[in-house]
């Protein structure tokens, strides 16, 4: 069973638009470890919008992404121990 880490723990996602247009939204599904919860509002967008669409499983839909576009989302997981 692997160690749960007390605390809490930052994540970040790149996403990038490899597609020939830019995109007119993006929805990124998580799956978060057992022992650890998603915490809404620490969710961010690197550019544009960002928008919790739902908490578990967190959902979270950003804005256009132009062609050759990145955007990072960044949140928070908290251990559910600490």
């Amino acid at each position: 069973m692997p160690a749960v880490v007390s605390g809490s723990l930052g994540v970040e996602i790149t996403i990038e638009n490899k597609d020939q247009r830019s995109t007119d939204f993006v929805v990124l599904f998580e799956t978060i470890p057992d022992g650890y919860k998603f915490m809404p509002d620490s969710a961010r967008a690197s550019a544009g919008d960002l928008t919790v669409a739902n908490i578990a499983p967190p959902e979270m839909k950003v804005g256009v992404i132009a062609l050759k576009g990145r955007i990072s989302v960044r949140y928070t997981m908290k251990s559910i121990a600490a």
